[in-house]
């Protein structure tokens, strides 16, 4: 599994973050090469399923400058996330100049890793 992705449309995955976070704590991420989900899996019978799909790259509401992602399982790949730590790492790339956002392993756990670099003059 290998994704590799620089991030531009920040704020808009920041709001998308915030709203799924007064429905649930936790989300599912569905990559694919030509689309980024995120959705909402909780077992709850009282609680609505949302999900939001997008298009990575390729047009006003890219939210990524590059997007590669690559797997054996028909290059698609899906992972669960906390919300807080997701919106905790987006506000922080909110402010940097470019962040890339690459799936890593620790302690062979497959986690998201968000590298931001911030130039000060």
């Amino acid at each position: 599994m290998r994704l590799r992705a620089e991030l531009e449309g920040t704020k808009r995955l920041l709001e998308i973050s915030r709203v799924l976070m007064k429905v649930s704590k936790s989300a599912i991420i569905l990559l694919s090469p030509s689309s980024f989900r995120i959705a909402i899996n909780d077992s709850s019978p009282t609680l609505m399923k949302c999900w939001v799909q997008l298009s990575p790259t390729g047009n006003e509401f890219a939210l990524f400058r590059t997007y590669k992602v690559e797997s054996k399982n028909a290059n698609q790949i899906a992972f669960e996330i906390d919300l807080s730590s997701f919106e905790r790492a987006l506000r922080t790339a909110e402010t940097s100049n470019l962040t890339t956002i690459k799936l890593a392993k620790r302690d062979d756990l497959a986690c998201l890793s968000f590298e931001s670099t911030s130039h000060v003059r």
